[in-house]
């Protein structure tokens, strides 16, 4: 059922189409729809502004009227479904109002908001829907500054300082995108000093020390998809080939992964799937976020392949072992 805003929208959009040019002065509008002033001129307001319905004020006459036939239907043609979806959609948009790159579009989602409530009764949406808060995260701050780097091929100049060191070291760089890893942001980039691909996380990056250098700088060529195709996460290692990597979960976590791997596999890669096991094969390059992402799982999975990644798993245990001894 549309909500009585929605009901008095088209029933303006109906009058003011059946009356075409004439006037419709503010009196007998609020005597058609039945409603006071303050909420006619509301309505009048949305129907201009969010909906771009070519309503004009004749001053001389003291009405309002449109310029031009308009289907207000074309414009706002959602059904149940759509408006559901719209609502979970914008719900997930407001885990990163934070990011400063998403206050850009605040304006547009505003007015999808407004589009989705004239569809629906109003309800809190929290009540049904609870999702994980995306938590604020240094660095992100930057990201416009970046991005609008890269769109103009211009070079940048910044400090950064790795966790594992107390060294802050200058890099010059020409960027080539902004990667997202579990909610932290990392600068894919040409290194001019090591003359190299390089990946540099925004949290670490020192604010005050950024310097972009306008110019048609051009960086080697870098296909994004293709290098981090075999990779888990942000850490590629260029003398490093993909391997097939077997993974052999119980049933029950072998569920879990099925419905939400961590890494993509076709249905070929499903060497076991009964009551007892899930065996998969994943062709990734062995890396540390691999190690973590297998280690989460703890004693439900069982790397079967590669042996030296057995090996890994297993000095990577006896180390967390040791620390609660």
């Amino acid at each position: 059922m549309k909500n009585p805003q929605v009901i008095r929208l088209y029933r303006l959009n109906e009058l003011f189409n059946t009356f075409k040019n004439r006037v419709l002065n503010i009196q007998e509008l609020m005597d058609k729809i039945e409603v006071g002033e303050r909420t006619l001129k509301g309505d009048l307001q949305v129907l201009r502004e969010e909906y771009d319905a070519p309503i004009v004020w004749d001053a001389k006459r003291r009405g309002y009227c449109y310029t031009e036939p308009f289907d207000l239907d074309v414009r706002i043609s959602l059904n149940k479904k759509d408006v559901a979806a719209l609502h979970t959609a914008l719900r997930i948009l407001e885990q990163y109002n934070q990011l400063s790159i998403f206050q850009d579009i605040r304006g547009a989602i505003s007015k999808i908001e407004n589009s989705v409530k004239f569809h629906s009764r109003p309800n809190d949406l929290n009540k049904f829907i609870q999702l994980e808060e995306v938590p604020f995260f240094k660095g992100s701050e930057l990201i416009p500054i970046f991005v609008e780097a890269t769109q103009q091929h211009s070079k940048i100049i910044f400090s950064h300082q790795r966790f594992d060191s107390e060294a802050v070291r200058q890099h010059e760089v020409l960027p080539y995108l902004l990667k997202e890893y579990r909610n932290r942001w990392y600068l894919v980039a040409w290194s001019i000093d090591y003359q190299q691909i390089r990946i540099y996380g925004l949290d670490r990056v020192v604010q005050d020390s950024i310097q972009i250098i306008t110019g048609d700088f051009e960086a080697p060529e870098f296909d994004a998809e293709q290098y981090f195709r075999y990779s888990l996460g942000i850490t590629v290692y260029p003398d490093k080939h993909p391997e097939d990597v077997i993974l052999s979960f119980d049933a029950r976590q072998g569920k879990y992964f099925k419905t939400q791997p961590f890494y993509s596999f076709t249905p070929d890669d499903i060497l076991i799937d009964d009551e007892t096991e899930l065996r998969v094969r994943l062709r990734i390059i062995v890396n540390e976020e691999l190690i973590r992402a297998i280690a989460q799982f703890g004693k439900d999975v069982r790397v079967i392949e590669p042996a030296s990644l057995r090996e890994t798993m297993k000095e990577y245990f006896k180390q967390s072992f040791e620390v609660y001894r």
